[in-house]
């Protein structure tokens, strides 16, 4: 593990050091890679009644709840053995699941609005997290997920971002339909400024070079750019007018929860314990974080956590589809019905 990096307080240092944070940032981006994705394959199950599921995950603390129900025993009480499969990006899973090499995986809801909309055959089978807890009312402190500026930046308003160059981990998604929602609302042009897709792991020092104007960023990579001196300029995930923004879920294929009902009811189930106990025990779930990525111990007990929550704040969603149509990802509301199956709803 690299040593800690100098910017760690803002007090002490308020320049964004491009060389320091990016040897923070490899280390985070370097538990990133496809794990165990080989040849299509069901789900497997051993003499002893265990079936073997595969899902695939991005190496983010918002996954917490799926290694914790592993470590404790949740999915082995149901008879399930999990086996995470970890990518980047969701550019990877659904794919994978659709080719079989996976039968779960985690994703946004506007990437699976927007597969419904091609014709792909997915449903949500389990919540992923809401970025607050429901009824916490308009974020004025620390959220795990923010447009944010270098430090002494010129840039000081939504409006200041006209005509400017935002970045985006991933362009037509839920990154870009909230960003430009956050700038809108907040009294920008949305139409003005170009979004440009960037690995987070580059974009603060992208900032430091000059190469954009803002990035939106999640965590960790939100406390390592406040740490280093960087305004929060929005907060996307959390301006629309509830703030619990139910972004990631978990899904299977509509074929697949056909062929193997029992077998998805019973990941369903031990998925709901797990992310209620995730919510339950947070010390726990910082602690589960650090073994699955590379995330630094003082970043895992500092970052903002998810609240995690069976059930799916569905307005929340439906307004996400709005959006969604509104700037263009889109052509028509999605079937949420469908979409959202029988997942349990606020």
């Amino acid at each position: 593990m690299p040593p800690p990096s100098p910017v760690r307080s803002p007090r002490r240092k308020r320049r964004i050091r491009p060389a320091a944070l990016l040897r923070r940032f490899v280390a985070v981006a370097a538990a990133a890679t496809l794990a165990g994705c080989g040849a299509s394959a069901g789900p497997s199950t051993n003499e002893h009644g265990t079936t073997t599921i595969k899902v695939g995950v991005i190496p983010s603390a918002m996954v917490a709840p799926l290694y914790l129900g592993i470590s404790k025993g949740i999915f082995e009480k149901a008879g399930l053995k999990i086996e995470p499969q970890q990518a980047e990006g969701g550019a990877a899973l659904l794919p994978a699941l659709l080719n079989n090499q996976t039968q779960v995986a985690y994703s946004n809801v506007v990437s699976l609005m927007l597969a419904q909309q091609q014709g792909l055959p997915v449903q949500v089978v389990a919540n992923g997290a809401l970025q607050v807890a429901p009824g916490s009312g308009p974020q004025t402190g620390r959220t795990n997920e923010a447009v944010v500026v270098a430090p002494g930046s010129p840039i000081k308003s939504a409006k200041d971002l006209n005509g400017k160059t935002v970045a985006v981990n991933t362009l037509k998604n839920v990154e870009e339909v909230l960003t430009k929602y956050s700038i809108d609302k907040a009294g920008g042009d949305s139409s003005t400024v170009r979004l440009i897709e960037m690995p987070t792991s580059q974009m603060l020092p992208a900032l430091e070079q000059g190469r954009i104007d803002a990035a939106n960023v999640i965590e960790p990579y939100t406390t390592v750019a406040i740490d280093a001196g960087a305004q929060i300029l929005l907060r996307p995930f959390t301006d629309m007018p509830d703030p619990a923004a139910n972004i990631p879920v978990y899904f299977a294929s509509a074929q697949f929860m056909q062929q193997e009902p029992e077998l998805m009811q019973r990941f369903t189930t031990a998925m709901n314990e797990a992310l209620d106990y995730a919510q339950a025990h947070s010390k726990e779930a910082r602690d589960v974080v650090r073994t699955y990525t590379k995330i630094e111990p003082d970043l895992v007990e500092r970052m903002v956590l998810p609240h995690w929550t069976p059930k799916l704040n569905v307005e929340s969603i439906k307004m996400i589809g709005d959006l969604s149509v509104q700037y263009g990802l889109l052509s028509g509301p999605p079937d949420l019905d469908r979409l959202l199956g029988t997942t349990p709803r606020l």
